[in-house]
């Protein structure tokens, strides 16, 4: 495929000592596996096999599909190279425009790269995360799902939107959170960074200031996203779990520290109402918990969480309030 010679042009571009490459179509004739076995035999003498699994090139209605998972062959291939070589690294990379289920392939590389929609240039980005020159930023922009019935997704779903758990015959009692792929905004890095100095200010009806100290704690320069989620307490309506509110992208050279400021004005603090979903609601007996990081949980942990603040209600605002 195309997006298939992109990466095989930019490792050979990019690096010195590459084998050959080659693409295997998902959704070829050939089902009598000869073009796995040939991928297999082909990655015998290599330290890193990259193996580019995904969609092909399509738009609009001819993209409709029924089902999540992956076309023919390609959780075959990554479970037949795992297999002929446990101790061999294996990078795996999606491309597509929506999230397709990988099964047990995330569990059989040693590392995953989501391309999604990657561009013309998607080979040659490869390349320089792959050999370090660059280190990897992105953040998930959505909840990737685990299973068909896309538990867990979107990641602002209402707090009582459960999963069961638990052996043996229906029904089950145990509720807990829907297991995912990976969640909303997470992403990996080549350093690390460190989050502390929380500090937030104002309240629900004159809207939040606050700020938060970074620092890169690791060996080399990158970009970090920062994060900010609002956990409602209460609420008329249903809360959802959480909601991102601000984001803030830094870049921070190694063992740099920074202090990041945000905002969240009261406007972006309203919800919509029980009666239709232009009836906006501004309740100024709310409280609610701000935290940073994708995976803070201030319901969980908030008291005992250094990236939770709590912010109480607007006790010189309820005298006026009217319920609607």
């Amino acid at each position: 495929t195309d997006v298939g010679k992109q990466i095989g042009d930019g490792f050979n571009e990019g690096v010195s000592d590459v084998g050959d490459w080659l693409g295997w179509n998902g959704h070829s004739s050939d089902q009598n596996h000869t073009s796995i076995e040939r991928a297999v035999d082909s990655a015998k003498d290599v330290d890193l096999v990259v193996i580019c699994i995904g969609e092909e090139a399509y738009a609009e209605k001819p993209g409709d599909i029924r089902s999540p998972y992956l076309p023919l062959g390609q959780v075959e291939l990554v479970r037949r190279m795992r297999k002929q070589y446990p101790d061999k690294a294996i990078l795996l990379v999606y491309f597509g425009g929506r999230p397709r289920l990988l099964q047990d392939t995330p569990q059989l590389a040693n590392a995953v790269v989501l391309g999604f929609l990657a561009g013309p240039h998607a080979g040659q980005a490869l390349v320089d995360l792959v050999t370090g020159q660059y280190s990897p930023s992105a953040r998930l922009p959505i909840t990737y799902p685990l299973a068909s019935d896309g538990g867990g997704a979107p990641y602002f779903h209402t707090i009582s939107d459960q999963c069961t758990r638990g052996e043996g015959i229906l029904p089950h009692y145990e509720y807990a959170p829907c297991d995912v792929q990976w969640p909303f905004g997470h992403g990996l890095s080549y350093t690390t960074f460190e989050y502390s100095d929380l500090t937030v200010r104002g309240n629900i009806v004159s809207g939040i200031s606050g700020s938060v100290q970074v620092q890169n704690s690791g060996t080399m320069g990158a970009a970090e996203a920062v994060m900010i989620f609002t956990f409602d307490d209460f609420r008329k309506t249903t809360p959802e779990y959480k909601r991102l509110r601000a984001v803030e992208k830094v870049w921070l050279d190694p063992h740099q520290s920074l202090t990041v400021e945000f905002q969240i004005s009261a406007d972006d603090l309203k919800f919509v109402g029980p009666h239709d979903d232009r009836h906006y609601i501004l309740d100024p007996t709310m409280s609610f918990w701000v935290g940073v990081g994708h995976d803070t949980d201030c319901r969980t942990d908030g008291p005992n969480h250094g990236l939770c603040q709590h912010v109480e209600a607007a006790q010189e605002s309820i005298a006026n309030y009217s319920p609607s």
